[in-house]
């Protein structure tokens, strides 16, 4: 489809992009609280792993088994809406990514449908790294590659030249949702062109049948949580590692790129310091902004 063109079609798929411990779980259980929506949790995630065979993962075994792993089967399974243990089949269907993982992948096939819509999900590179280097014991030290903002910035890019004139990918930052939830998700929901509805301001703790098989070693803090409230998304100040600061120099640059296309939240109460947050995010932290999903 060429950007030049209208797209009417109602919206039938959300795809979420973004980088890791980006609040996208608990933006999925979101979604997920609504009667409307089937979500996919990371539906190219299994043919990642299949893709890069060096990559030692906990669960790597559990994801390639569970399937698909060919793109004309990960494609054709989100596109349907058809979610083992999602039923009935819903009227939207919501698809998390994590961008490092579609990096190469071809996304005129899908990603410009009529009916399509994306959203690139953001957070503050500190808050990124802190949650990386805090969560678990056996991932890598984190990169710039890692926080998968380069490959936010060539998919806004790419979405932006492949998508019609009126459905661009619509930049969202997760400290507005934790901030102005409602406000934030009315006008996400606006973007969209679905109707906003308030069950997707709570849900119930614990694991949700929508999870990747990764939950396991990923989830425990969305799992705690029971909607977007900050005092269920956070804790305590936290430091950044001081050997990790040449990352974050790195990555502020495509992270203001990117927040620069950021909506505000209908009614305007955006996160402390909005775009301008620059500054701050490269200083220290205030106490309980560290969220955890």
């Amino acid at each position: 489809m060429d950007a030049s063109d209208v797209d009417t079609t109602p919206t039938r798929w959300i795809h979420q992009w973004s980088g890791p411990r980006s609040m996208s779980t608990a933006a999925m259980y979101s979604w997920h609280a609504r009667a409307d929506c089937v979500c996919f949790d990371e539906p190219f995630h299994g043919h990642y792993l299949a893709s890069n065979p060096h990559m030692d993962r906990p669960y790597r075994d559990a994801v390639l088994i569970a399937g698909p792993v060919d793109l004309d089967g990960v494609v054709a399974r989100f596109m349907a809406g058809e979610q083992p243990g999602s039923a009935p089949q819903g009227v939207l269907t919501f698809c998390k990514h994590i961008a490092k993982q579609l990096d190469a992948v071809d996304l005129k096939p899908w990603a410009c449908s009529p009916g399509a819509a994306h959203v690139i999900l953001i957070r503050c590179p500190r808050r990124m790294l802190i949650s990386l280097a805090t969560t678990t014991d056996w991932f890598a030290e984190p990169t710039l590659d890692g926080l998968a903002l380069p490959q936010l910035v060539r998919a806004h890019a790419k979405l932006c030249r492949l998508l019609p004139a009126d459905r661009p990918p619509v930049v969202v930052d997760a400290d507005d949702l934790v901030a102005d939830p409602e406000g934030t998700l009315r006008a996400l929901c606006a973007a969209l062109r679905v109707p906003f509805s308030p069950t997707m301001l709570a849900w119930p703790p614990g694991p949700k049948p929508c999870d990747g098989p990764w939950a396991a070693e990923w989830y425990q803090s969305v799992h705690r949580s029971r909607g977007w409230s900050r005092e269920a998304t956070s804790r305590p100040e936290a430091t950044l590692p001081r050997h990790l600061e040449p990352v974050l120099q790195a990555a502020m640059p495509l992270y203001e790129q990117l927040r620069a296309n950021a909506i505000r939240p209908l009614g305007g109460r955006a996160a402390p310091g909005g775009a301008q947050r620059s500054a701050r995010a490269v200083g220290e932290m205030p106490r309980a902004e560290v969220t955890a999903v």
